[in-house]
């Protein structure tokens, strides 16, 4: 019989220090008797968000199959009504699991797709947001989000119509109160200044603002896709009180669904246009969704709070929770192409609106003045800045009122012009911003000096993303807002990332057991972020340019020879970078079988890392219909045997020493390097899993070994790493991929 949690031994070991994520996942997934699973359950409320983020894929597989008899799916619900980031990841997953249509679990997936978004509209602790100078709604006024029925016209309201046309002066600059009640200061009040708001945003059609910025008809329209960025239904209340926290949340939560359906919609759409045409529409659609991100701060900004008010990604384990892009930098996005999809760069500023209010001045009554967004809206509309936080309200309360139609369209126009159109970058998948091409010449036969190494780097990997940071920063008027950051992510459509999530678990679990071992091995972690089975966002690897760009701007020299004279002032170090990364990712691809290993799929980094991207074919897939053609242990060709000084220098037996040290550290560690595999298994139709969950699983325990005794290892490693050199099928793989897709 199974043992139960009055066991004593097994209760001990629950209670004790030993009892870390991992056991609690192990026993999580082995012991489904209900006394046990309602203790772990129990348990994953002391587990730290951090842990509960990184399984979270796995707990929500596993809920679904044991939603009738497990609480798991109770205690995910729970987490969702504390954290609006993890209610949109989980309702994002689960909806990705009803797209699979699993016969067992589609109506359980359903249920809490629908439990999420419930949870999410009567949750009061998601938004706990401070209410100090709002007055509550009346009882009877309901606030109107995408999930909630209009407002109904307030006594005395005039409708947006009648309102237009009596306004037949479209530079009027005062508009009748309709009873608004003075907030005290001098100049408009709030509601006077929010319903010449609304005029102002539907003076102008949403085929109007497409064909200002230049968007074909065939593209997402954000105006169309995430509604109005000003509300008509605000005009009644507006200026007596703000939108509920319950009602905003909900709205917040569905436009959040909007805005990942119209990116994702994106990447497909360009999928489908001349390559040569591809950054333009891309330029249009983003510049176009500057302007309803704009719109949207100004609307939020006499509404209040900011807060779940706008747009995110919700996927940065360090971005503020309340975090909202306040731009997107159109001119740092770029398109990746390939035969079939085209992800694209996106790069964005985000900052939590709500920061550092400051009641200076302030009168009894009136709403909290933000004092960096009242100077970051009034740069934004030209003005100059105030000294005083109160007059800076009042000024720019004046200037909206001031602006027509025609004025209010113009804000923002020098960022409609579309870039000429010219060929996109090949395919990276996870590729950093765009170097500009240069010419090499003769330079790259011998080292040149120092300042020659700089501006070799400069010419391959461009600005330093934290120099860029810094520069938008400089440039930006929401700087001021401690929480300000820029984030690059690659947008994904048609193309399903739960399998580079789970790569994306594993690489982070070996990157875990090499620190703790203290060994030199280096992977570089990035985040992945599901939007359903076909679309999502995975972080950008900055400073970083594929191996196959590297060579196409350089033609006629080696790696080797680009190598040595990019980092020609601090060789040594970079060649010990290059060697502990691609040791550590040897690994990787050996346990995890990792194929399509072409130098597209191989990034190399500023200071002379490897990172692998592109895991879509591992474990038990691969390409050309699973013909299964790469056999060697891990992609070690004469190219990266060079820029180690060849098989008989110093540099390649620290190679092997490593490759042999990080595999006996492995094996120690292969239940932990294989649980958020096992766990996924059962229930999953991801590519990876393809030959079963019993011959996956036993082909990935037979690779670490474990039945050999140490010496015996580390002959069979010796072995692996001979066979991969100069592996033959490798060799012909990477011929393939130059003569059919042009991939040095």
């Amino acid at each position: 019989a199974m043992p139960s949690v009055r066991d004593g031994s097994l209760l001990r070991l629950f209670k004790s220090e030993y009892f870390d994520a991992h056991l609690h996942m192990t026993y999580l997934l082995v012991m489904d008797q209900r006394g046990v699973q309602d203790y772990l359950v129990n348990a994953l409320y002391n587990m730290t968000d951090e842990d509960v983020d990184f399984y979270l894929p796995q707990l929500c597989q596993i809920s679904l199959q044991r939603y009738s008899h497990s609480p798991l799916y109770r205690f995910l619900l729970d987490k969702v009504q504390k954290s609006m980031h993890f209610a949109l990841k989980v309702s994002w997953y689960y909806q990705s699991m009803v797209e699979d249509h699993l016969p067992d679990l589609v109506d359980s997936a359903v249920s809490m797709v629908a439990a999420c978004e419930g949870t999410v509209a009567t949750s009061a602790q998601i938004t706990n947001v401070d209410d100090t100078g709002s007055r509550p709604l009346p009882d009877s006024a309901h606030t109107r989000s995408r999930s909630c029925p209009a407002l109904g016209k307030l006594p005395g309201e005039e409708s947006l119509p009648e309102r237009a046309r009596r306004r037949s002066n479209p530079q009027c600059t005062s508009v009748p109160s309709s009873g608004a009640m003075h907030d005290g200061s001098p100049g408009p009040t709030l509601g006077e200044t929010m319903r010449h708001l609304v005029f102002l945003s539907a003076s102008c059609s949403h085929d109007e603002r497409a064909q200002v910025h230049g968007l074909a008809p065939h593209l997402p329209n954000a105006f169309v896709e995430l509604g109005d960025a000003v509300c008509s239904d605000a005009m009644g209340f507006v200026g007596q009180a703000r939108m509920s926290k319950l009602g905003q949340q909900c709205d917040f939560f569905n436009t959040q669904k909007c805005f990942v359906t119209m990116v994702a919609k994106l990447s497909t759409t360009l999928a489908a246009q001349e390559k040569s045409e591809r950054k333009v529409h891309l330029f249009s659609t983003l510049r176009l969704l500057n302007r309803w991100l704009f719109e949207r701060r100004v609307y939020n900004f006499l509404r209040r709070p900011l807060s779940f008010s706008g747009l995110q990604v919700p996927m940065l384990r360090n971005l503020e929770d309340r975090s909202q892009i306040v731009r997107v930098h159109v001119d740092q996005c770029r398109v990746f192409s390939s035969a079939t999809r085209a992800p694209f760069l996106i790069v964005f500023e985000c900052a939590n609106l709500d920061e550092e209010h400051d009641g200076t001045g302030q009168r009894e009554g009136e709403t909290r003045v933000n004092e960096p967004l009242v100077a970051a809206l009034c740069k934004e509309l030209g003005m100059a800045n105030e000294d005083s936080v109160l007059n800076g309200k009042a000024e720019l309360l004046r200037q909206l009122m001031r602006l027509g139609p025609k004025q209010w369209q113009a804000l923002g126009a020098e960022t409609c012009d579309s870039p000429e159109p010219d060929d996109t970058v090949a395919e990276s998948g996870h590729e950093g911003l765009e170097a500009e091409q240069s010419d090499c010449g003769a330079d790259c036969a011998e080292p040149s000096p120092s300042e020659g190494a700089v501006k070799l780097r400069e010419d391959i990997w461009g600005e330093r993303w934290e120099a860029r940071k810094q520069r938008i920063r400089d440039a930006s008027p929401y700087s001021l807002f401690p929480s300000w950051t820029v984030t690059a992510v690659v947008a994904k459509g048609g193309d399903d990332v739960r399998q580079e999530l789970v790569a994306a678990q594993v690489i982070r679990q070996f990157h875990e057991i090499f620190q703790e071992a203290k060994l030199p091995l280096w992977l570089r972690q990035m985040e992945v972020l599901v939007i359903n089975s076909q679309s999502g966002f995975i972080e950008c690897i900055n400073d970083a340019t594929s191996v196959d760009a590297m060579k196409r701007q350089f033609p006629g020299q080696t790696l080797a020879e680009i190598f040595r004279v990019a980092f020609a002032d601090r060789l040594f170090e970079a060649k010990q970078n290059f060697i502990e990364s691609i040791a550590a990712y040897s690994l990787v691809v050996w346990f995890l079988q990792v194929k399509d290993r072409h130098n597209g799929n191989l990034m190399m980094d500023a200071d002379g890392h490897v990172v692998h991207i592109d895991f879509g074919f591992m474990l038990s897939n691969s390409p050309g219909k699973n013909m299964a053609f790469e056999q060697s242990p891990f992609k070690l060709t004469q190219e990266f045997l060079d820029v180690m000084d060849g098989e008989c220098s110093e540099q390649y037996e620290y190679f092997r020493t490593l490759v042999i040290r990080g595999f006996l550290e492995a094996r120690k560690q292969m239940d932990r390097i294989i649980l958020p595999i096992r766990m996924l298994l059962s229930g999953s139709r991801l590519p990876c899993f393809r030959e079963g969950s019993a011959s996956v699983l036993q082909g990935l325990q037979e690779r670490f070994f474990s039945h050999l005794s140490e010496d015996a290892c580390i002959d069979k490693v010796v072995d692996l790493i001979d066979v991969s050199v100069n592996n033959w099928r490798t060799v012909q793989y990477d011929n393939y991929q130059r003569i059919v897709n042009g991939i040095l």
